[in-house]
């Protein structure tokens, strides 16, 4: 009976680790904003470009700084990269990241479960299904992935919108400060 009662708790805590780290959030660790502090910040969203470069793949990644009718900017930490929209192939964009109460509330109710005695074989895997599912949709909701890339709706998210200011001198142009690793 012990032997028992352990595997199953073994197994919630290993389900309920698992839940934790659903989706990896792009961009570096603080980055991102909440998405009530999104509201207000003036920084572009976090984009990672996938263009094609003399006939090879690259990946461009950083804040996205904005759009014209050929170029996308994007600072990162070597400077501004400017990758020509007819080249890109793919392109994500983080805008926020969420914090997570979802993934908190389906741990603690799948491990309320061990308390429901005969019943826990019928309320784990409920609370494993929607906690999982849950917990994915909410730490994946401020990334934006589309399958046909359109920058007109794209520019709302870069630092800014409106495309490069008449003028400006890309070397003052400065990054957000991020947490240390």
């Amino acid at each position: 009976m012990f032997a028992k009662k352990t595997k199953t708790f073994g197994l919630i805590f290993l389900l309920g680790g698992i839940m934790i780290g659903c989706v990896a959030t792009p961009g570096p660790k603080g980055w991102l904003p909440n998405p009530k502090q999104a509201l207000k910040d003036t920084y572009g969203a976090w984009i990672i470009a996938e263009y094609d470069s003399a006939g090879v793949s690259s990946i461009v990644e950083g804040e996205f700084i904005a759009i014209d009718s050929v170029s996308v900017y994007i600072l990162n930490e070597t400077g501004i990269a400017i990758i020509p929209i007819v080249k890109t192939r793919q392109v994500t964009l983080a805008t926020y990241k969420e914090g997570g109460m979802v993934r908190t509330l389906a741990l603690l109710g799948t491990l309320s479960t061990a308390s429901h005695g005969y019943y826990a074989g019928i309320s784990l895997p409920i609370w494993l299904a929607t906690g999982i599912s849950n917990a994915a949709a909410e730490s994946s909701s401020g990334i934006i992935k589309p399958l046909f890339i359109n920058w007109k709706e794209f520019a709302k998210y870069a630092r800014f919108p409106q495309g490069i200011p008449e003028g400006i001198n890309f070397d003052t142009i400065r990054p957000k400060k991020t947490q240390k690793k």
